[in-house]
């Protein structure tokens, strides 16, 4: 029963709008749940991050995305997903907790944000309801200098939900250091 109770308050700190105690818990650990640190490896991928002068990046899911699009080469989710590259290896590997459609779904959430948006979308090889397949990407000049400069405001990328917070909030701007902990921008 303790091993519950300590489970329903991880839980607990995992969707609260505050995520600081659940990266903490990861941090320094919660014994019988060896698993945190690297659930908590993975889940910082999804942060934007915050490099010593301030700079703001993007997560690691987006760089990795965005990286391997083409600002020539339209391209479908699977292909992006699919990349025979070290790029493509770390994307599956994080894909492997959130599943490919994640891909697309983001892919989508990028073409749609801003009037200038980081991401261009035109129809694809398939129909409609093969979403890996249906849309083809590419990366605009916007996108590839977000990825040379990083993000002038957290708003500039589309907001990501994680656990109870949103990833690029203005209303609640959690960045990933350089050592890996979590902090208010």
């Amino acid at each position: 029963m303790e091993r519950y109770d300590r489970a329903v308050l991880l839980w607990d700190s995992d969707v609260d709008e505050n995520p600081l105690p659940f990266a903490e818990s990861c941090a320094h650990g919660v014994e019988g749940f060896p698993e945190l640190a690297p659930l908590w490896r993975l889940l910082s991928c999804f942060f934007p991050g915050r490099s010593p002068g301030g700079a703001l990046r993007l997560n690691r899911f987006d760089e990795l995305i965005l990286t391997i699009l083409s600002t020539e080469e339209w391209q479908t989710p699977a292909k992006v997903y699919c990349n025979r590259s070290h790029l493509g290896s770390d994307l599956r590997d994080l894909g492997s907790c959130t599943g490919d459609l994640f891909v697309e779904d983001r892919l989508a959430q990028w073409a749609k944000h801003e009037s200038s948006a980081a991401v261009e979308c035109a129809p694809g090889p398939k129909l409609p309801g093969d979403r890996m397949l249906s849309k083809v990407y590419r990366l605009t000049d916007r996108g590839q200098r977000l990825l040379d400069r990083g993000l002038e405001r957290i708003t500039d990328a589309p907001s990501l939900p994680i656990g109870g917070i949103d990833a690029y909030s203005a209303s609640a701007p959690w960045v990933l250091l350089e050592d890996g902990r979590l902090a208010r921008r």
